[in-house]
């Protein structure tokens, strides 16, 4: 039987285990750990880690900016130097094909541009499926600003039963100062000096008056804060989730038009739209960097961050406020960690409450030494009686503000902005968005170098025919050999490329 409860206890214990990440336990995603490696640091504030983090993302963008240098340079040495021509090769420089025939040079020549047009269509066609990947970021973004409006509904629901509770107790604190007007010297006069009960009356009526500013002050505080999160909730609708398609969809758009340049340019065979092309894709390629470079950036640095961002929050949180951030993200008491804002809370309604309590108490003689007793019911006694009821009220209301700002509901909501909207959705969205744009720049480049290459196939292509003899016999050209490779000449001044 004991081992029986043991395996009860046991597959308890596994399915908690289990059910851990899903209970709220924050794992870094794999775009995450992805980030992290771009720096392999630990996240900090300090300028050594900040330049450590730039580094990366600077060399790449700087290395893409080198080779359109690089590769514009090479356009503009093509008539300079011939192996920068990329010209129809019909072999006739190399050894063994001094004699080939008209046919077989052109053959060569149809193979090379069968060759330069599938790989680029197949380029092409990485450009648009790396470019369309873009959208999968666009739904990280979009997932992240639901986020942040589901963590800001939180935010004002705090602030509402805060405020409320608050205008509670002032509501109380008004009542309770027209029940001490209502009751001061009505009736039940006491035994005791008069100045010892007038004494009581003030410490009531300044006890209520402190605890009715200190709400003011609550309200005056709260009230704008929940103002600004509705207008905050219209920002991230408006703006961060309206604008974020137009955003994703003009960085798609740039190498969309790209590829569609290339395609109709060269189903047209138009060597000066390809150039068009070309020039429209280095435009591009340049755009692209510059979109990537600060995603980068953000990328790195908060996939160091996002490893563990209640840790690393709390790490390099200022000193008074650590204990505070390390209370509210795990809810737990230690050592050094304490609810100090709960405890204040708690301390001050228990303070407040007794306190009415005992001077309602006193004014109303119940240890005795009072003619008014709860035998002869007075006004004073009814209206002292009424005060008590409304400090127990009011301790209520207070309770109400210190359970708004438990650690519980203010963790909910740290989760809700850091875990799954920053470090989850957010971060997914933009790590996505700038890995399939430098992809797409990577594929655009060699496409460019395909297209200036291309163009060249659509003109009419010059080969080799050799008029010299037979090689191998070493004899002159007979007269009828002459006549043949005279007609081979007209076959090629007749020749031009057809699509292979």
């Amino acid at each position: 039987m004991t081992s029986q409860y043991y395996r009860i206890i046991f597959s308890i214990l596994s399915l908690l285990s289990i059910a851990k990440p899903v209970l709220g336990g924050y794992t870094p995603s794999a775009n995450v750990k992805a980030g992290h490696r771009f720096s392999g640091e630990q996240f900090s504030t300090q300028p050594e880690y900040i330049q450590k983090v730039l580094t990366t993302p600077i060399v790449l963008t700087v290395l893409g900016v080198l080779s359109l240098i690089v590769l514009n340079i090479a356009f503009c040495c093509r008539k300079c130097f011939k192996c920068c021509r990329c010209e129809p090769n019909d072999h006739h420089t190399e050894k063994g094909h001094d004699h080939d025939s008209v046919s077989k040079r052109v053959s060569y020549i149809n193979h090379q541009k069968l060759m330069v047009f599938i790989v680029e269509m197949f380029l092409c066609g990485c450009v648009m499926l790396a470019d369309m990947f873009c959208f999968y970021g666009y739904t990280g973004i979009v997932a992240g600003g639901e986020d942040l409006n589901k963590a800001l509904s939180l935010i004002n629901t705090l602030l509402t039963d805060a405020v409320g509770g608050a205008t509670a107790v002032q509501g109380h604190t008004v009542s309770i100062n027209g029940l001490i007007f209502a009751s001061r010297n009505v009736d039940c006069p006491p035994d005791t000096s008069g100045d010892a009960i007038d004494d009581a009356y003030d410490g009531l009526k300044t006890l209520s008056d402190t605890t009715a500013a200190a709400m003011k002050i609550v309200i005056d505080a709260l009230g704008p804060m929940k103002d600004n999160v509705s207008e905050n909730k219209d920002y991230i609708n408006d703006y961060l989730i309206a604008y974020a398609d137009v955003f994703v969809f003009l960085v798609f758009s740039f190498a969309f038009v790209s590829v569609i340049l290339f395609v109709v340019f060269r189903l047209f065979r138009s060597q000066c739209g390809t150039k068009v092309a070309i020039a429209w894709g280095m435009l591009t390629f340049l755009i692209l960097l510059l979109v990537c470079l600060p995603f980068m950036i953000f990328s790195s640095i908060f996939g160091d961050f996002c490893m563990d961002p209640s840790g690393n929050a709390i790490a390099q949180a200022p000193d008074a406020i650590k204990n505070k951030l390390t209370y509210y993200s795990t809810c737990e008491l230690g050592v050094g960690i304490a609810d100090e804002v709960g405890d204040n809370l708690r301390a001050g309604k228990t303070a407040i409450v007794n306190l009415i309590n005992s001077i309602t108490s006193a004014l109303t003689c119940e240890t005795g030494g009072c003619k008014c007793t709860t035998a002869t019911v007075g006004t004073s006694y009814v209206k002292l009686r009424a005060i008590a009821t409304l400090g127990t009220a009011l301790g209520a209301s207070l309770q109400g503000i210190i359970d708004a700002a438990s650690c519980p509901k203010i963790q909910t909501i740290w989760f809700t902005i850091v875990n799954d909207a920053l470090c989850t959705n957010f971060y997914s969205g933009i790590y996505s968005l700038w890995v399939s744009q430098f992809i797409t720049s990577f594929f655009l480049f060699l496409l460019i170098v395909v297209a200036s290459i291309s163009y060249h196939y659509f003109a009419k292509s010059t080969v080799y025919v050799s008029t010299e003899g037979s090689a191998d016999k070493g004899q002159a050209p007979s007269l009828g050999q002459r006549a043949e490779s005279a007609v081979e000449m007209q076959k090629l001044n007749d020749y031009e490329d057809s699509e292979a």
